[in-house]
């Protein structure tokens, strides 16, 4: 009777050992952010594929390295993404091609309507195909996304080296469609500042490349407009507004100009015509005083610029709050991607959610 009684008293010893090493893990789990808080690690959370998180940072220098991409060098997910960037930007120059030459052909009476609708079409289609990859389709998007630390600097690199190649092989096949030797410079739509002026060309690119990056920014990198616009609606917005863009810069410096918001598109058809005009350079310089000014608007006034433990949370470098319990982190901001993370919880994809 005492051997029964004492081994009873020994399971429930046991048990409630194991209950409150339970509890004592659970604690733990949910409560990441305690006294050691400034202790823990900060979670690079750049990139625009949400199936690769590099590891935490434990310090500044680290962070900065995270930035470089030094952690994405051994992933395969990146290179995915840059081989679905190459083939969505020769798919999308091929038919960029193909729509210009139809618009002007004479067929329609209104050439700048039919061109702002394809491209609409274009641009959502594609959105939608390539969303593993982030879907810029150009360099200069991809580098306003490095600049507010959503993308890592070797991920530029591999998008925009991959962009510029699937241009190349886009205008390359539009004019193996056309006829290689018949092909004249004019057939593959090169870019071209028309009538305007260097310094006009120049700034007619910034303030529709700004106007092109405030509206992603306010509906792809915004994640409460993530939960409102979906990733269905999201890229929508986004082709209807590179379609009236298009459609109001073909009323300007004509004959002659078109938008040259895309670097890659340029110097692909440039290459594959087989000379330059002399205007490739805006097609960098404005875009990149374009991501320069809403660089400098995004990090000011984020899109997340809820009040949290009585300041402001900046993007990328500073993503805890000192004075509070809560983690609010700015994850991948693809449509389809979650937009807010709080005390570990993602909004969205369950992919985010930290291990």
């Amino acid at each position: 009777m005492l051997r029964s009684h004492s081994s009873v008293s020994l399971s429930h010893a046991r048990t409630d050992s194991l209950l409150c090493k339970q509890r004592t893990t659970q604690d733990t789990q949910s409560s990441p952010f305690e006294a050691d808080d400034e202790q823990r690690d900060v979670a690079f959370r750049g990139g625009l594929v949400r199936g690769f998180e590099p590891s935490g940072a434990k310090s500044p220098r680290w962070r900065y390295i995270s930035w470089l991409g030094v952690p994405e060098v051994s992933s395969r997910t990146i290179y995915g993404a840059a081989l679905t960037e190459c083939n969505f930007t020769m798919i999308f120059l091929f038919f960029h091609i193909a729509i210009v030459r139809a618009a002007t052909s004479g067929s329609f009476t209104s050439p700048q309507v039919v061109g702002a609708i394809g491209h609409f079409l274009l641009i959502a289609l594609c959105t939608f195909a390539s969303a593993a990859s982030g879907a810029h389709f150009n360099p200069n998007i991809t580098l306003a996304t490095v600049m507010i630390g959503l993308t890592s600097v070797y991920r530029f690199v591999l998008y925009a080296v991959a962009q510029l190649v699937g241009a190349i092989l886009g205008a390359s096949l539009m004019r193996v469609v056309i006829g290689w030797d018949a092909a004249q410079p004019h057939d593959l739509g090169p870019c071209s500042r028309g009538t305007l002026s260097p310094l006009g060309a120049v700034c007619i690119e910034a303030v529709s490349f700004h106007s092109l990056l405030s509206i992603i920014g306010g509906i792809a990198f915004d994640p409460r407009q993530q939960r409102i616009f979906g990733p269905v609606v999201g890229p929508i917005f986004i082709a209807a507004f590179v379609g009236l863009l298009i459609l109001a810069s073909l009323n300007v410096g004509q004959p002659g100009y078109g938008p040259m918001l895309n670097w890659a598109q340029c110097v692909g058809t440039s290459i594959v015509v087989g000379e330059f005009n002399g205007d490739e350079w805006i097609s960098v310089v404005g875009p990149v005083v374009a991501c320069l000014v809403h660089s400098a608007l995004f990090i000011a006034v984020p899109p997340s610029h809820n009040e949290i433990g009585g300041r402001f949370r900046l993007p990328l470098f500073d993503s805890r709050s000192q004075n509070s319990s809560k983690r609010l982190t700015f994850v991948a901001t693809v449509p389809g991607a979650s937009g807010l993370e709080i005390d570990g919880h993602a909004e969205g994809d369950k992919r985010d959610a930290p291990v």
